[in-house]
C-alpha cells in the first residue's frame, strides 16, 4: 500500500513540475489545452486543418520541457482521428521515432496507410532550400485536399534545453512553411499571412522573425503569383562580393566572409549547410586602403 502511495505521489509531483516547466519554456507562444484528450501542448491552429507545434519528444529528460510524443499522438487521435499527418522540418534529427506517432495516420481508399511523418529538414535559423518549396507544399496540399477532415501538422525543433535564451525558438521553420502554404494555396498576401501566424502562434513577440526566413516568404509569393510556381535550378558564377560601411582596422576585429550552400545531410530527407569557400586576407581588396 505504501509503495503504491509513494509511486502515485511521485507521479503527481513529476507531472506538476513538468507542466510548469513546459509552460515556462513555451511562455512566448500560445499553448493549446484540449479537454477532450486532457492534453496541454505547445501548439497552435492556423486554420481548422493546419497546425504548427514544437517538436515532440519521446524520452526523458526532454519530455520534461517538450511536447511528449504520447500526448501529441493522443491529441491527434482524439481530435483528428485517421485524418492527420505530420511534417518534420528538422534537419538535425528528431527526438522521437516515427513509430512513436504511428497511430492509424491517414488511411486511403482500400485501407492503404500512408506515412504518418514526412521529413523535409534543414538547419535551424535558415530559410528552406528553395528546391523543397514545391514538393513540400504540394505534399501538404495533396493531403489537405484528400478530405475535408484531413489535418496537416508542421513542427520544427523547439528549444534544445530549458534555457531562457531559447524560449523564443520553435516557430521559424514551421512558420515559414505554414505561411508559404497560405500564400501559395489560399492566396493570402505574405504580409497578412505573417501577421496571422504571429497572432495565432505567439503570446508576445514576432512569429517568423529571422530576416532571411521572412525574405523567403516574399520569394515564395513572387514564385506563386508571378512565376506560375515555376522553379529550376541553375549555375551562377560569383565574380565579386562587395560590402559597404564595414570598419575593420589594423589589429581590430575580423569578419569571416565565405560562401556556403545546402548539401544532403546525414538524416533522411534533410539538408545541411556546407561551407564552399572562406575568403582569405589575400583575396580581399580594401577599397578604403586603395583610395588612400
Amino acid at each position: 500500500m505504501i509503495p503504491r502511495f509513494i509511486a502515485s505521489l511521485f507521479t503527481h509531483i513529476y507531472t506538476f513540475f513538468a507542466q510548469m516547466l513546459r509552460k515556462l519554456i513555451s511562455s512566448p507562444r500560445n499553448r493549446h489545452s484540449d479537454p477532450l484528450s486532457s492534453t496541454s501542448l505547445d501548439l497552435a491552429y492556423l486554420t481548422p486543418n493546419l497546425i504548427v507545434m514544437s517538436t515532440p519528444a519521446s524520452s526523458f529528460p526532454k519530455t520534461l520541457w517538450r511536447n511528449p510524443a504520447e500526448d501529441v499522438k493522443k491529441f491527434l487521435e482524439v481530435n483528428h482521428r485517421d485524418m492527420w499527418r505530420v511534417w518534420s522540418l528538422r534537419g538535425e534529427g528528431s527526438d522521437y521515432l516515427d513509430k512513436d506517432l504511428d497511430g492509424k495516420g491517414m488511411l486511403l481508399p482500400g485501407n492503404t496507410k500512408v506515412m504518418v511523418v514526412e521529413h523535409f529538414g534543414w538547419p535551424d535559423h535558415h530559410p528552406p532550400p528553395f528546391e523543397y518549396i514545391q514538393p513540400l507544399l504540394d505534399s501538404i496540399h495533396s493531403h489537405l485536399e484528400s478530405s475535408e477532415k484531413a489535418t496537416a501538422v508542421l513542427h520544427c525543433k523547439g528549444y534544445s534545453r530549458p534555457r531562457l535564451k531559447l524560449i523564443l525558438a520553435g516557430k521559424g521553420r514551421s512558420g515559414t512553411i505554414a505561411v508559404s502554404y497560405l500564400v501559395t494555396f489560399e492566396d493570402w498576401p505574405s504580409s497578412k499571412a505573417l501577421k496571422h501566424f504571429t497572432i495565432q502562434r505567439m503570446r508576445f513577440g514576432e512569429g517568423v522573425s529571422i530576416p532571411s526566413q521572412r525574405r523567403w516568404v516574399r520569394y515564395v509569393e513572387l514564385w506563386a503569383k508571378k512565376l506560375g510556381n515555376q522553379y529550376s535550378q541553375g549555375t551562377v558564377e560569383i565574380t565579386k562580393i562587395q560590402f559597404w560601411g564595414m570598419k575593420i582596422g589594423d589589429g581590430g576585429d575580423k569578419v569571416e566572409v565565405g560562401i556556403a550552400g545546402f548539401v544532403d545531410g546525414q538524416h533522411p530527407g534533410a539538408k545541411t549547410v556546407n561551407k564552399v569557400h572562406v575568403f582569405q586576407d589575400s583575396e580581399v581588396w580594401n577599397s578604403s586602403c586603395a583610395l588612400n
